[in-house]
This record gives C-alpha cells, sequence and structure tokens, in this order.
C-alpha cells in the first residue's frame, strides 16, 4: 500500500516498511504494529488503541493518540505536500493536533470536537508554542452541523483554501458524509481529505460483529456506503475527485480542480446507468 499511496499522490518515499520496522523519518523511541511512542523534542506521543492507552506515561508531556503507527507513517508522507492550511474533525483529548502541529508545522490548523469538555493539556501545548495564531480549537461543534462549519471555515480560514482535511470524528454515515459535504469543497485542486476508521463495520471480532457490545454501531450504516460513492465518484468526475487510495483503516480523497459549491449532494454527480447506487 505504501508504493501504491506515493504513486497516487506524488509522495516521496519517507517509510520503507511497514509492521514492526520504524520509518527513518519519524522519531520513534518505541514502535510496534499496533502502538508506538514519537517525540518531538519534549513532547512524547503515544499511538495505541483504546484497550491499551491507560497503562501509558501520563504527565503534561505525554499525549495520547488514538491510531495506530502505519496511519500516523501514511499521514507523515501527506507533509511533501506542505499543508499549511488544515482542518481536523475529533481530537478526543488534543494529542492529534498537538502532533500534526509538529508534523506539518501549519500555517492554520483548527479542529473541532463534539464534545465540551475543557482540553487544558493542549491549551497548555499551543501556549507553550507560542502557537495561539497558528493552533485552535472549537468544542462543542457537530460535525454534520453546516452552519457551523462555514462559520468556522469563515472565521479562521477567511478566502484561504484548505489543503488537507483529517476526519477521526463520529464514524458514522451521515455524520461523515455532512462533513464531506461542506468541507470536500473547501479544498484546494490537489488537497486531500482523509477519513479514518471507515472499515469498522468489516472488522473481526465481537464487539464489531455486534455479538456483544458495539451499541455505539448498532443500527449505523457502515461508511463503505460513502467509500462506494467516493469511488464511483471519481469515475464519473474525475475533475472533481481526482484520485481515492483505500488503505485498512483510511480512506483518502485526492482534489480536482472543478469548481463545487459547499453543500454539494456528491450522489448527484455520481453515474450508475441512471441506476442508484448499492448500499450495504
Amino acid at each position: 500500500m505504501p508504493n501504491l499511496f506515493r504513486r497516487l499522490f506524488g509522495q516521496a518515499s519517507s517509510a520503507q516498511t511497514r509492521g514492526d520496522q520504524p520509518p527513518t523519518k519519524l522519531n520513534w523511541t518505541h514502535h510496534e504494529l499496533l502502538e508506538g511512542t514519537l517525540q518531538f523534542d519534549e513532547w512524547r506521543f503515544h499511538v495505541c488503541l483504546p484497550d491499551v492507552m491507560n497503562d501509558k506515561p501520563s504527565s503534561a508531556h505525554d499525549f495520547i493518540v488514538l491510531k495506530v503507527p502505519s496511519m500516523i507513517e501514511m499521514i507523515a508522507e501527506l507533509a511533501a505536500q506542505q499543508p499549511k492550511y488544515i482542518f481536523e474533525l475529533g481530537v478526543y483529548k488534543g494529542g492529534s493536533v498537538a502532533l500534526y502541529n509538529e508534523l506539518f508545522k501549519p500555517d492554520k490548523l483548527v479542529a473541532i470536537d463534539l464534545g465540551a469538555n475543557p482540553l487544558p493539556q493542549l491549551e497548555a501545548y499551543i501556549k507553550s508554542r507560542a502557537a495561539e495564531k497558528q493552533v485552535s480549537f472549537h468544542l462543542g461543534v457537530d460535525q454534520s452541523d453546516h452552519a457551523r462549519l462555514a462559520q468556522i471555515c469563515q472565521r479562521e480560514f477567511g478566502k484561504q483554501p484548505l489543503d488537507l482535511v483529517i476526519d477521526d470524528a463520529s464514524h458514522f454515515l451521515f455524520e461523515t458524509r455532512e462533513s464531506f459535504r461542506e468541507l470536500f469543497p473547501r479544498l484546494r485542486p490537489g488537497g486531500v481529505y482523509v477519513i479514518e476508521d471507515w472499515g469498522w463495520a468489516h472488522w473481526g471480532g465481537d464487539l464489531w460483529q455486534l455479538q456483544q457490545g458495539g451499541d455505539q454501531f448498532r443500527g449505523k450504516e457502515p461508511l463503505t456506503n460513502l467509500l462506494l460513492e467516493l469511488v464511483v465518484l471519481a469515475a464519473s468526475r474525475p475533475n472533481l475527485v481526482s484520485q481515492v487510495c483505500v488503505e485498512s483503516a483510511t480512506i483518502y480523497i485526492k482534489r480536482g480542480a472543478e469548481e463545487v459549491k459547499p453543500g454539494f449532494d456528491p450522489a448527484l454527480f455520481c453515474l450508475n446507468r441512471g441506476n442508484p447506487l448499492p448500499r450495504f
């Protein structure tokens, strides 16, 4: 997959391998298949899944990022595009915001989250980095709220197009699709839209297959429906969606040059010989 990813998105290689071998570009002080620790100056980022996060060190300089190392390595390869204007959806306790600021050194990084609880560690990080003008976050924001997303974009970016959008928020089909409708048109041509954890409906294990627990996703339509729509959109309107790269946990969508207004309905651009697209 990394070779395909670089071919599609025109990246120079930074990670030669996956799995248990760390890439050379990122400063991994610990690296395994499902967890690792990244170091940026005095800041440590513990990349792990929720079931082990409570075992990680806790201090003012230790952030938790709920991903696996391979996801971070793929995202890091986008640094070759030098994204300067970034919008992130879903931040948990703020570790990903700080990590992306270290990875990309953007001119502006704006994040939202549905949760309304304060994030004092992230606030302290932003202050310590003197990044108040570069990094901001908005809490209590529903990712499907078009008006709120538009308001935030206008306030934070003005007329500046986005370079990169990373959606690690609800993972629900409706909410994720509504964010895409509003934010994808705001990307510059060649910009990248990232949707993480799209495959939850197909992951193995009793939790995800609803044999036990899994109530958060019970009755929810899979994000696979959005993936199929994006693939058909790339075939139907390549000037709008120029490329789609599908990785086991993440979808990467590259913006074409065709103009489309925020709030557009992707389904209206999909061609299927007059028939509706199949859905799960």
